[in-house]
């Protein structure tokens, strides 16, 4: 077995073919990606210290993007608070995964994990028990799913209101976008440390970022912020001015990106959170679930593997 473990951004650098090659051969989010999780352990490696495991035999490989929490003293999945979907990348024999995981309880530190994406997630780290999250809310091209047009758009557009899509290269909108997040009552973004990590994540290739903008002269009452990943438009947060709430401008040009995403052929997903105006667009939800302070036995692996097994 060849493990190697990467305790920071620079010595992650070094893991970037292997992380790449397993990301490609396992369905995986724009969040398990080794281009976001270098991001992340570069931005924020005051708070939480990669310990990211890499373990391979002939026969297979897995990678544990973990971290290490410098004040919960917690073992967790890099990404801090910006990740919806945390997950390990594995194939082949499982030998490899089993080593990984057992570097990992060297530490004799607890785990927490949030979120594990579907119930395939949920089975693959059934040792751990995980609880059940929340859900999030997409809906898919197929038969009989339309693309649904917003009554609250049509009366902003006939008031001279338009909506228009910017790339990335758009920093202005991008800076302007976050700080708006920063002003509302308990958003992540009043950090500017996650504000720097999200303005530098739209311009990773990796995931393509798209802004929709709802704009009325020369006033933007809404915003989006989108990353298209494997075919999927990932609808990550959303900004509307509250002087205007009573027109619903957030939920207008949500329903127009949600419109435009099913016209092109291609998923949407809401990310996390079942709130009742994503509801009111998406067709499925994939439940999310998460691991709180669990010791790393690997006994209990074991144990569940002989009952699989058997």
């Amino acid at each position: 077995m060849r493990i190697r473990i990467a305790s920071s951004w620079r010595e992650l650098e070094g893991m970037r073919s292997q992380w790449q090659a397993l990301a490609r051969a396992v369905p995986a989010t724009m969040f398990q990606s080794f281009e976001w999780n270098l991001l992340a352990a570069r931005i924020f490696a005051n708070r939480e210290a990669p310990y990211v495991v890499f373990c391979e035999n002939d026969s297979g490989a897995a990678l544990i993007p973990a971290c290490v929490g410098t004040r919960s003293r917690t073992i967790s999945l890099l990404g801090e608070e910006l990740f919806d979907y945390r997950d390990y990348l594995a194939a082949g024999d499982e030998l490899a995964l089993h080593a990984a995981w057992e570097k990992l309880a060297d530490l004799g530190l607890p785990l927490e994990v949030t979120a594990l994406r579907g119930r395939d997630a949920c089975e693959r780290w059934a040792w751990l028990s995980p609880e059940p999250f929340c859900g999030a809310p997409a809906a898919r091209p197929g038969p009989g799913v339309k693309p649904k047009s917003s009554y609250v758009l049509r009366r902003l557009l006939r008031r001279g209101a338009s909506v228009q899509q910017h790339g990335p290269a758009n920093q202005d909108l991008l800076r302007w976008i976050f700080e708006r997040k920063a002003e509302q009552e308990g958003s992540l973004f009043r950090d500017p440390l996650r504000r720097a990590f999200m303005l530098a994540a739209v311009q990773l290739p990796v995931s393509p970022a798209e802004i929709f903008t709802l704009e009325f002269e020369t006033q933007t009452l809404a915003a989006l912020v989108t990353f298209m990943d494997a075919g999927v438009r990932r609808f990550y947060t959303t900004y509307f001015d509250a002087a205007w709430a009573k027109h619903s401008p957030g939920f207008a040009l949500l329903s127009e990106a949600a419109e435009r995403t099913l016209s092109d052929g291609c998923a949407y997903d809401f990310m996390t959170g079942e709130q009742p105006y994503k509801m009111r667009l998406a067709t499925l939800t994939v439940p999310l679930y998460r691991i709180s302070q669990r010791r790393i036995d690997m006994r209990n692996l074991r144990t569940l593997e002989t009952t699989l097994a058997a």
